[in-house]
């Protein structure tokens, strides 16, 4: 709470600390539009300098992550809307993924087989995300990635809970399908 209160006074170290705090989330999140790093970081650019002017509107750092990712989503829709035939034939080709074992380097390295499941669930889950048809990709993000409740997704989609609910029930049942059908431990 005491960096957010920093920010709102336009100190821009702290918001800058703040950004830090999340921007593994806020980097995928916007990987769920483009492949290009130039494109992500412009839609990142874009989202931030608009989250911090918006920042007084903010009352916890709960809410500065909701209204900061609402931002990256539809300006990246925006944005993709642009490139849309470039980045539809990437989409196509499978030339883009998002990934969430950044930090382990090898299966090999991984003490223990629960720690290996955890990243084999972790895979499963992100292959899925990556496949998974674009209406229902920002809600699946949300809810595994930034860890939101449906009542924070319906927020930041504007959305209604309800939706959320009803999107997140066929998207669970594939996942737990795919996991089971890699013989992945649940």
């Amino acid at each position: 709470m005491e960096l957010l209160q920093e920010v709102k006074k336009s100190n821009k170290q702290a918001f800058n600390s703040l950004i830090e705090k999340y921007n593994h989330i806020f980097y995928k999140a916007a990987r769920l539009y483009f492949f290009s790093d130039k494109d992500v970081y412009t839609v990142l650019e874009h989202s931030f300098s608009k989250s911090f002017k918006e920042i007084v509107n903010c009352k916890t750092e709960r809410d500065f992550l909701c209204s900061t990712l609402r931002t990256i989503i539809i300006f990246g829709a925006e944005l993709k809307l642009k490139y849309s035939k470039d980045v539809d034939r990437k989409i196509k080709n499978k030339e883009f993924s998002v990934n969430i074992g950044d930090k382990i380097t090898s299966t090999e390295s991984m003490v223990d087989n629960a720690e290996y499941q955890a990243y084999r669930r972790a895979s499963v889950v992100e292959e899925y995300i990556t496949s998974i048809e674009e209406g229902f990709r920002p809600i699946a993000f949300l809810y595994y990635y930034a860890d939101l409740t449906p009542e924070e997704i319906s927020k930041v989609l504007k959305i209604s809970e309800f939706a959320v609910n009803s999107k997140l029930k066929p998207i669970r049942i594939k996942i737990y399908e795919m996991i089971k059908n890699k013989e992945v431990d649940l």
